[in-house]
């Protein structure tokens, strides 16, 4: 059997300075009292994993999040600059159309524009009905899998 552990670690990530986990195969349950740093740390990973924003924690200029399993090994940066937030590093998710499966479905967080939509009691009908190609996305899942050795 092979391992399919993801070793997750964060820096400067919302109210996070420092952090190390590792999340085995099947379900992960985060739970904490209020202002625990459960947001910050599903931002993180969802950075990781190729979300286009990540909160960089107060005081600090640059907040980094890296992802591995097995031979696979990403790191992002997200850095301030005086033009707005800057990230580097190559995500987890490439393509574009997954990274917005991964935002609209993964990470409920409270910007998620699925729960917003569900908050203010609107249609949400046409968020639902977007094309989505499940053989595709389970495919490359698997795929990714095989790559990285787990």
């Amino acid at each position: 059997m092979t391992d399919r552990t993801l070793h997750l670690e964060l820096e400067n990530i919302g109210g996070i300075e420092r952090e190390e986990l590792s999340i085995t195969a099947g379900p992960t349950f985060i739970q904490g009292p209020n202002a625990a740093n459960k947001s910050s740390f599903l931002k993180g990973l969802l950075f990781a994993l190729g979300s286009t924003t990540v909160p960089i924690r107060s005081g600090a200029d640059e907040a980094r999040a890296v992802l591995s399993s097995g031979e696979k090994r990403v790191e992002r940066i997200a850095r301030r600059t005086d033009a707005g937030i800057e990230t580097a590093g190559e995500a987890w998710i490439t393509d574009p159309d997954d990274v917005t499966l991964l935002e609209r479905f993964a990470g409920l967080l409270e910007t998620n524009s699925l729960r917003s939509a569900v908050a203010r009691n609107e249609d949400v009908e046409s968020l639902l009905k977007e094309p989505m190609d499940i053989e595709a996305l389970e495919a490359e899942r698997s795929t990714k899998w095989r790559e990285s050795g787990s």
